[in-house]
């Protein structure tokens, strides 16, 4: 996939039956999704968009690839760029 393509919108809002909070999972796709290390920053510096890394192939050992959304979990792209520079 080219660096900056978009990807189809994975998230899926709940709603906590216990405490009635909304609950928001940015990604749906059967595969493994994480944060990048933990000290390493999630958000761009804008706080525009979140970064993290997800291994789209459900092949053993697959490599993992860096994605950006909106906070909200909107505009889902594959992100080169944060592989290369971050």
């Amino acid at each position: 996939m080219p660096g900056g393509q978009h990807t189809s919108m994975e998230r899926i809002e709940r709603r906590d039956p216990a405490t009635g909070v909304r609950v928001t999972q940015i990604t749906s796709a059967r595969c493994m999704s994480w944060p990048l290390h933990y000290e390493t920053t999630t958000f761009t510096p804008d706080n525009e968009r979140m970064v993290f890394a997800s291994a789209r192939s459900t092949a053993r050992d697959a490599p993992a690839d860096c994605f950006s959304c909106r906070p909200d979990g909107s505009e889902t792209k594959f992100s080169r760029e944060f592989l290369e520079v971050h």
